[in-house]
């Protein structure tokens, strides 16, 4: 088979098998680019707060979910962007040697960091459209479907061939060398077949870098063990410490010393003031502590301290981007793929990005269905009419 026509072949099948998934992942990241904005004008109960005077020590909110929640410690604390927003917390339970896991619902707990006061909680990605559950609900849909980790597996394999099929549509968008810009423009006083092909082929080319890096940053973020030993045998990646920090004999859930304290040493190494994160791992004596920096790509802080819970000492002090070739790249991958890289300009060209790619992928299916109706009229062969002669009596 020559080459454009098995190019064809692919590129038809792929959208066809490929085409649901795309759409929902096109539909749902346009969503979730502003996610954050649509969940604080969904739930402004648990979102805001009015700002009166000094936030509280983040160990006084520690201490609250505690006394609210006992049998469970605070897992990970997302600290408030401005001065009017909550403070999230994920909790956990705490765990006993000996004793089976207790039964646990891994939720979200909002609080006012001003009074302490619990303003409510919800399960994250909850299947559900009301306005709790819907923006985390789309994002869950976006990540793995919601089905968890072999879905995810699945959709880096979807984002590998979506790779492999922006190679087969660049080829087949240009037939002619000579008439190539042609292809970037929609023949608008053109019959209705000749526009709906144009309104597939030329949006993809306008956004062929957007959606192939979508493609290979998608891939990179569902396989990260396959993309990290990739990236590893150009450059090598500095490995995160507390990795190779062995556990201790028995979880710590009483560190000597405070989240607050903490903060100030973090605060000290990395002489930066705002922390994005605090994460507390029992299990081996540490806080994890993200610290805003004028070299972050987005507002998840990408300077991290690791501090020691039992006596203040510094385990790791770095930045995302420090380090190698590789190191730099892995730290631009989930930042590309949202567009907050290149703040809301990125934010606003990823939206669109989205809402464009779902029409032409509703432009690729009216395309096939149109050509498949033609090819079954010119097999139908109208049956012809037998006229029945009764013999003479």
């Amino acid at each position: 088979m020559k080459l454009r026509p098995a190019l064809v072949l692919w590129h038809r099948w792929f959208g066809l098998i490929a085409a649901v998934w795309l759409l929902l992942l096109a539909l749902t990241g346009s969503f979730i680019v502003f996610m954050d904005e649509a969940d604080r004008a969904l739930n402004p109960d648990l979102r805001r707060v009015e700002a009166t005077g000094d936030p509280l020590p983040v160990q006084t909110l520690v201490d609250a979910v505690r006394s609210a929640q006992p049998g469970t410690f605070v897992d990970y604390l997302l600290m408030p962007a401005g001065p009017n927003d909550s403070v999230l917390v994920f909790n956990a339970p705490v765990l006993t040697p000996g004793r089976p896991t207790p039964d646990h619902e891994y939720r979200q707990i909002y609080l006012n960091p001003y009074t302490a006061e619990i303003l409510g909680d919800r399960r994250f990605g909850e299947p559900g459209l009301d306005s709790r559950r819907f923006s985390q609900f789309m994002y869950q849909l976006h990540m793995d479907l919601n089905l968890g980790p072999v879905a995810t597996w699945l959709l880096g394999l979807l984002a590998l061939l979506w790779v492999f099929d922006h190679i087969a549509s660049a080829i087949l968008s240009f037939p002619t060398a000579r008439r190539w810009m042609q292809s970037f423009r929609v023949r608008w006083k053109a019959g209705s077949a000749k526009i709906t092909f144009d309104l597939h082929r030329a949006p993809g080319l306008w956004l062929f870098p957007i959606t192939l890096m979508l493609a290979v940053t998608g891939v990179a973020l569902n396989w990260p063990t396959e993309t990290d030993t990739a990236i590893e045998a150009v450059s090598p990646l500095t490995p995160f410490p507390t990795e190779a920090l062995p556990s201790l004999p028995q979880a710590d859930y009483r560190p000597v010393v405070s989240i607050d304290r903490a903060i100030t040493i973090a605060r000290g190494q990395a002489d930066v003031a705002q922390v994005a994160a605090i994460s507390t791992h029992p299990d081996k004596g540490f806080y994890w502590i993200r610290l805003k920096d004028p070299r972050d790509l987005d507002d998840a802080g990408g300077r991290w301290v690791v501090v020691d819970f039992r006596d203040g000492g510094v385990l790791w002090n770095r930045h995302l981007r420090d380090g190698s070739v590789g190191d730099e790249v892995k730290a631009w991958l989930f930042p590309l793929h949202t567009g907050h890289a290149f703040g809301w300009t990125g934010r606003i060209i990823i939206f669109v990005s989205g809402l464009v790619l779902s029409g032409f992928i509703v432009t690729g299916l009216m395309i096939f269905a149109r050509k498949r109706s033609a090819r079954l009229s010119r097999r139908t062969v109208p049956a012809r009419r037998i006229e029945v002669i009764q013999p003479a009596e």
